[in-house]
C-alpha cells in the first residue's frame, strides 16, 4: 500500500489550511520567501497554491514524511514539517510542461532536483544543519550562485538549466554521478545478511559511494573552474570546503571518506590548482 490513511481521509484546501496556526505560519513564510525573489519564480507557486490539496496520511511506502504528487496537486504529509519542502516541489511543477523543476517528468526527478528543493526550504525557513540528504544540498548550495539556476528550476526548463553552465558535460555528469551516490546508499544496509541481529554493511556499496563522493567533489570543482566568468573561484572553494566540514556532512565522511576530513582544505586547494 503506497499510502495508509486514517480511518476517513483528512484533506484541506489552502483557504482550511491557512486557518490552522501551523499553516499560517508555513504560508507567511513561503510568501516571504518569494516576496524577496524575481516575481517571475513564484509563478507556478501561487498558480498551484489555489487549488493544492493537503492530504494527512499515516505513512507514505513506511519511511517518508512527504509527497507531493503533481498530476492531481496533492502534498501528503504526515507533520506539518514535512509540508514546506513538498511546497517547493510544487512551486517548480509547470502544469503546461507536466514538469516538475529542472529535470523533473513523468513522476521522477534527480537527486541535484531534490537536493536543490530541500536547499531552498532550508533557506527560506532559516534551517542551518539537517540530515535530509546533506550531500545532495550541498550541492545544490554550491550551484545556486550560477545566474540562471534558479531560474529554469521555478520555471522548468532543462535546456536552459544546463546552458547555465559553461560546460554541459560537468553539470550532467553531476546529476549523474548523485543518482549514482544515492542508488549505492540505498543498498549500504545489506537487509539479507545479518551477523547477530545486526545489519552487516554492504562492501560493495560503500566502495561506489567512496567512489562517487570522489567523482561528485571533482565535478563540483570543475563546475567552479569553467564558470570562473560567473563566479568568485576563491570565495566559491572557500565555501565548498566550509561546507564539505559542517558536521551532518563530515560524519558521513568519517565513515565512506576519511582521507577528506584532517586535510580536507590542503586536498582540495591542491586538486583546484
Amino acid at each position: 500500500m503506497e499510502y495508509q490513511y486514517l480511518e476517513e481521509e483528512i484533506v484541506m484546501k489552502i483557504d482550511k489550511f491557512i486557518k490552522k496556526p501551523e499553516g499560517k505560519k508555513i504560508i507567511t513564510t513561503m510568501d516571504e520567501f518569494f516576496n524577496g525573489m524575481p516575481s517571475e519564480y513564484g509563478i507556478n507557486y501561487y498558480k498551484n497554491l489555489e487549488s493544492v490539496n493537503f492530504s494527512y496520511v499515516m505513512s507514505i511506502y513506511g519511511r517518508l514524511y512527504g509527497q507531493y504528487i503533481a498530476r492531481t496537486n496533492t502534498i501528503y504529509y504526515i507533520s506539518y514539517e514535512s509540508i514546506p519542502h513538498e511546497l517547493f516541489h510544487m512551486a517548480s511543477y509547470d502544469k503546461s510542461k507536466d514538469m516538475l523543476g529542472f529535470d523533473g517528468y513523468n513522476g521522477e526527478i534527480s537527486l541535484l532536483n531534490e537536493g536543490l528543493t530541500e536547499y531552498l526550504y532550508n533557506r527560506a525557513f532559516g534551517i542551518e544543519v539537517s540530515d535530509f540528504r546533506p550531500f545532495e544540498v550541498m550541492c545544490a548550495n554550491m550551484i545556486i550562485d550560477i545566474p540562471g539556476v534558479l531560474k529554469n528550476h521555478f520555471n522548468p526548463n532543462y535546456e536552459g538549466f544546463i546552458n547555465s553552465f559553461n560546460d554541459r558535460d560537468t553539470i550532467e555528469s553531476l546529476i549523474d554521478e548523485l543518482d549514482v551516490y544515492g542508488e549505492a546508499n540505498g543498498y549500504l544496509l545489506d537487509i539479507i545478511k545479518m551477523d547477530g541481529g545486526n545489519a552487516r554493511f554492504n562492501k560493495q556499496a560503500l566502495i561506489d559511494i567512496r567512489d562517487s563522493i570522489n567523482n561528485i567533489i571533482r565535478f563540483l570543482i570543475m563546475i567552479g573552474l569553467d564558470n570562473k566568468d560567473k563566479i568568485n573561484i576563491n570565495e566559491y572553494i572557500e565555501k565548498m570546503i566550509k561546507l564539505l566540514n559542517k558536521d551532518n556532512i563530515a560524519k558521513y565522511f568519517k565513515i565512506f571518506y576519511s582521507e577528506y576530513m584532517d586535510d580536507t582544505k590542503e586536498v582540495i586547494r591542491k586538486l583546484v590548482k
